[in-house]
């Protein structure tokens, strides 16, 4: 899906007026989703896997930042000192 360039104005102006505490037209949509989640989406919904979450339900705000999900790694003790306690 593609914006047009009055889609991302009304969106910038909409988060604005928010952030200013003015009345928007409405309230912006924002949300975060784990990488995970969104490959289930996908596969439930049966989109193509480069669907845009953010795009697919108009969002206002969009995410950008390092993969941030949680991982889970087992670690492995090099060497106990004698100061562990």
């Amino acid at each position: 899906m593609n914006y047009n360039l009055s889609d991302v104005n009304k969106k910038i102006e909409r988060i604005k007026k928010t952030l200013k505490c003015s009345e928007p037209d409405r309230i912006p949509l924002h949300d975060f989703f784990w990488a995970e989640f969104i490959k289930r989406w996908q596969k439930e919904k049966n989109l193509p896997g480069d669907t845009n979450i953010y795009y697919y339900y108009d969002m206002d705000l969009m995410v950008v930042s390092p993969n941030m999900d949680p991982k889970k790694k087992s670690y492995q003790m090099l060497e106990k000192g004698e100061e562990f306690n």
